[in-house]
């Protein structure tokens, strides 16, 4: 994807999610919530919470990173 376009898109998620009063992330850890979780707390400050499932097919070492990068970057964690 041409860097333009990358940057005019995630323009684009700014304004819409500062369109919003609050927001709840889904964290899994992964790439995209991560991305996600971070634009939404640029957007929208501590009014963003990250949410991970916790369940017997997702590895307990990703909820602690999970855990770890929200501590890491002030965001509230479920």
């Amino acid at each position: 994807m041409d860097e333009n376009i990358a940057r005019s898109k995630k323009e684009e998620l700014i304004c819409e999610l500062k369109k919003l009063p609050s927001l709840l992330v889904a964290f899994s850890g992964g790439v995209d919530s991560a991305f996600l979780l971070a634009v939404a707390q640029q957007s929208l400050g501590d009014m963003v919470i990250a949410a991970t499932a916790r369940s017997h097919v997702f590895p307990s070492r990703e909820l602690e990173d999970a855990v770890k990068l929200c501590r890491s970057k002030g965001i509230q964690h479920i």
